[in-house]
């Protein structure tokens, strides 16, 4: 082969070239400089001496610590390999701020170019170009974030695994490149930030992608869709969702503030709220105006994290549609402090489907100070709990103390098989929260409609510590409840640790088949002596109990529980309709309280086709003190043909104060056994009729039955009461028995009284003082009457009584004829009192009287009172001789046989 000699000339011209200048090639390339600052274009910094430039050209940088410097150059590269376990390699400019004319072109002849670090960090202070994406690989951290330029490459970001950190959207190219997550990375923003409505993010199935900013100040926008089936985190700081996202796995909010546009919706798997021992805040999300419904809300301190924090939902509704949830810290290492989950700022929430379990608790294992969880519910809008059981207030292994808080909302409903406030290790709240107003909270079973709640516990213990207590306090709002077993106290653990359990309520209804305030319930064990504390404060509104039990011990027979039952309820106003209210069977100890402290409002029964009994048991602690109190207005109602009773074993107290009977039934009051009185109130007959059945039930009591109502004895009584307004337009039936007032009704209102309930002669009277049993006897043709006497001291009695009986101890002897004859206004036209003998109430004593007393056929046979027709018996007849010795005296005294008129 012949060669010219400019052929030799110009071979041998590149050859020198090629002898002082490297030639560019695609090889792989291995930066050989482990420290300093050396310009890319160095041929002796290259492991082949080859300077890559080309595309598919690839680099490689194995020590950590050196700086790459473009000078002013563009070169051309297909993959960037950082391999250095750990350490910085920098690559461009060395100012902090990138340079304009210092660029890589990112170039493959297939495929995508790719920058993989292994570890360590890769700063890029070049710029990048090209038009067929990136791909960043490794576990490493690739970071253009202190580079002020924007990127100018186009297409695809891969991620497949590692952290990319920016500080500029354009970091990532061109605003309209998108993001597909290969394998679980982390991106990582530095500033406020904001991805273009053309930039998606595409999540791989099984991937996580962790979004974090840099620091609380930071913020990222992201307004394209996010997709896939992959999963999402959103680390610190503020984000902004305004893309039509799809995506289908999980979301993370760790300590940051995520902001949903108005199509902007979450994904609708699991949402789990973290905090980090790093990120020390809450997280905060704001809906945008939607419905978002997850399966599942999980609540973690990562990286055994101890702050305890406040986790917000706002502005929309939210919905956790899986079988049971959740809420306390999430972590057993969690410091003392409260763990809240704020959820005020919703429209609606809603939890469950009818099964699974609602649970506000605390993790904490912490062995002294406080530890508390608290959930408040939309203060404007609505929410519902639904599921087999909802409880507030447990702990695994709680500290010295552990409260849980259910702050309700504006509208809540709880549908559920079982309710507890205040469980085995934890104490519990239920209330509504301080910017709620016109509250109300709608309990039923979890069927719903008007299905009744199978039990609810306010207080229940279930360990041996100082757990337990529940508060469910509704007087901020109302409440509607329909409960077949309502439980105040409830105490399943033999121990001797106290127990609190409180409700409260100040409008609305609560229907419960039974109503148990304070009860031991132990299958097996040794002994046991609590003080249990259960109170029931109703301010208004109604309740319906078909029986109430105040502190009840149902252990087994083969312990020997010992309670200190403080049972309390309190009425200040609405109704108490009860079917029975009574203490508890089993042990108790000596100082236990069961006590109805009524302040105001009314009692009354369950329906008006069932009666009230109010009746403790016998034993120390055993009775119910039934304490009035107070000024407000209190009604004890009885429906017609309906009785009540305030009977055996009942203490009834009260100063200053008093209370109405009203209804057209009867009340009762008094038992025959354990019956104490120390009433000093006054008392109203309004309605119906008030029977006392024990004499001094009312002992200290003014009683006044005003038109319409009735104050009766029940039986052959001896009764006293403090006072009586005998002229008050209602009628006082002595019946058969005998009435002492102490003070306050004079001998002359009292004669108008009788005057007024003797009617036509017959004791048919409306009003005044009458017996009904006298009303009886005179139409069976026996002749009785009502006595009276003046006692002289103040007081005056009346009974009744048969003509002649002058002393009013229900039989006719000697001693009356006594007094008859002493008297001496026999026929005399001086004014007489029945003691003297004016049996007729006409004033004097007169033949008339004189008839009266002989016609009864009474004297000396002995006591009249029961009558026959109360006890069955046959009134005895009086000795021939003794009845005609009385006629006798009386003949002797003047008798004239004429008939006055």
């Amino acid at each position: 082969m012949t060669v010219s000699l400019l052929g030799r000339a110009c071979a041998y011209a590149m050859v020198l070239v090629a002898g002082m200048t490297p030639l560019v090639a695609t090889a792989q390339s291995t930066w050989l400089p482990t420290s300093g600052s050396t310009p890319w274009t160095t041929g002796t910094a290259w492991s082949n001496g080859i300077i890559p430039s080309a595309i598919d050209a690839v680099t490689v940088f194995p020590a950590a610590g050196p700086t790459i410097l473009l000078d002013n150059t563009t070169v051309t590269v297909g993959t960037i390999n950082q391999t250095t376990a750990s350490g910085n390699v920098v690559l461009g400019s060395t100012g902090t701020a990138g340079s304009v004319t210092d660029w890589i072109e990112l170039a493959v002849s297939s495929g995508v170019p790719a920058i993989s670090v292994t570890g360590g960090n890769l700063y890029m202070y070049a710029q990048l170009s090209g038009s067929q994406g990136l791909q960043k690989n490794g576990n490493g951290i690739y970071s253009p974030r202190y580079n002020t330029l924007d990127f100018t490459y186009t297409g695809t970001n891969y991620f497949n695994g590692g952290t990319i950190q920016i500080a500029r959207a354009g970091h990532l190219g061109d605003a309209s490149n998108p993001i597909e997550v290969l394998a679980s990375s982390n991106l990582q923003n530095y500033a406020a930030t904001t991805f273009g409505a053309a930039r998606s993010i595409s999540l791989a199935s099984s991937t996580l992608l962790t979004v974090q900013n840099g620091a609380a100040a930071n913020s990222l926008a992201i307004n394209g869709p996010i997709t896939g089936g992959g999963a999402i985190t959103f680390n610190t700081g503020n984000f902004t969702l305004n893309g039509a996202n799809t995506y289908t796995g999980t979301t993370t909010i760790r300590s940051a503030t995520v902001t949903l546009g108005p199509s902007s919706p979450l994904s609708t798997a699991t949402l789990t709220l973290q905090t980090s021992s790093s990120n020390t805040g809450g997280s905060r999300i704001d809906l945008g105006g939607q419905s978002q419904a997850v399966p599942t809300l999980a609540f973690s301190l990562a990286s055994n994290g101890t702050s305890q924090v406040t986790n917000t939902f706002l502005n929309g509704s939210l919905a956790v549609t899986g079988p049971n949830f959740t809420v306390n810290s999430g972590a057993a290492t969690a410091q003392t402090g409260t763990t809240q989950l704020d959820l005020k700022g919703l429209s609606a929430f809603s939890w469950g489907n009818g099964f699974g379990n609602f649970e506000i608790s605390t993790s904490s294992t912490v062995a002294s100070g406080t530890v508390a969880t608290i959930v408040s519910l939309p203060t404007s809008g609505t929410s519902s709990l639904s599921g087999a059981s909802v409880r507030v207030g447990n702990s695994a292994n709680g500290p010295a103390s552990s409260t849980s808080t259910l702050n309700l909302g504006l509208a809540t409903s709880i549908s559920t098989g079982t309710l507890t406030v205040g469980a085995y290790r934890g104490n519990g709240v239920m209330t509504y929260g301080a910017d709620v107003v016109g509250g109300n909270l709608v309990v039923r079973g979890a069927s719903g409609g008007d299905s009744r709640v199978d039990t609810v516990y306010v207080g229940f213990k279930g360990g041996g510590d100082n757990f337990g207590n529940g508060v469910l306090n509704t007087s901020a709002g109302s409440i509607d409840a329909r409960v077949s077993t309502f439980n105040v106290g409830y105490y399943f653990v033999l121990a001797s640790t106290p127990l609190s359990g409180s409700f409260a309520m100040s409008s609305g209804t609560v229907d419960a088949t039974t109503l148990t305030l304070g009860s031991v319930n132990v299958a097996s064990g040794s002994a046991g002596s609590p003080t249990i504390t259960s109170v029931f404060n109703q301010g208004g509104g109604l309740v319906r109990a078909g029986s109430m039990t105040l502190g009840v011990n149902a252990a087994d027979s083969g312990t020997t529980n010992n309670p200190n039952f403080r049972s309390t309820y309190t009425l200040a106003g609405g109704t108490l309709a009860a079917g029975s209210i009574s203490s508890g069977t089993g042990l108790s100890a000596a100082g236990s309280q069961r006590r109805i402290a009524w302040a105001g409002g009314t009692i009354t029964t369950l329906s008006g086709s069932s009666d009230l009994a109010i009746a403790g048991t016998s034993g120390s602690g055993g009775s119910i003190l039934f304490a009035v109190s107070g000024a407000d207005a209190k009604s004890f109602n009885v429906p017609a043909g309906r009785t009540a009773t305030l009977g055996n074993y009942v203490t009834l107290s009260g100063s200053d104060t008093g209370f109405t009977k009203t209804g057209a039934g009867t009340l009762v009051v008094g038992g025959s056994v354990g019956f104490v009185s120390t009433y000093s109130g006054s008392t109203t007959v309004q309605g119906g009729t008030l029977r006392l059945a024990n004499g001094s039930a009312l002992t200290s009591s003014r009683v006044i039955p005003v038109a319409g109502g009735t104050f009766a004895l029940s039986g052959p009584i001896s009764a006293t009461v403090g006072g009586l307004a005998a002229n008050a337009g209602g009628l006082t039936d002595v019946g058969s028995g005998l009435m002492t007032v102490a003070a306050g009704l004079s001998a002359a209102d009292m004669l108008v009284a009788l005057n007024s309930g003797r009617g036509d002669g017959s004791w048919n009277g409306t009003s005044g003082i009458t017996s009904s049993q006298a009303q009886a006897d005179l139409a069976a043709s026996n002749p009785r009457s009502v006595g009276w006497l003046d006692n002289g001291d103040g007081s005056v009695t009346f009974a009744f009584a048969a003509p002649g009986d002058t002393n009013l101890d229900w039989q006719v002897d000697i001693l009356d004829a006594a007094n008859f004859l002493a008297g001496g206004k026999f026929d005399s036209g001086t004014p007489a009192t029945w003691n003297e003998g004016d049996f007729g109430y006409d004033g004097v004593v007169d033949i008339l009287d004189a008839a009266d007393f002989l016609s009864t056929g009474l004297f000396d046979a002995g006591a009249y009172n029961p009558p026959p027709s109360q006890v069955g018996a046959v009134a005895a007849v009086p000795e021939p001789r003794s009845f005609a010795m009385l006629v006798g005296a009386v003949l002797a005294t003047g008798f004239v046989a004429f008939r006055r008129r």
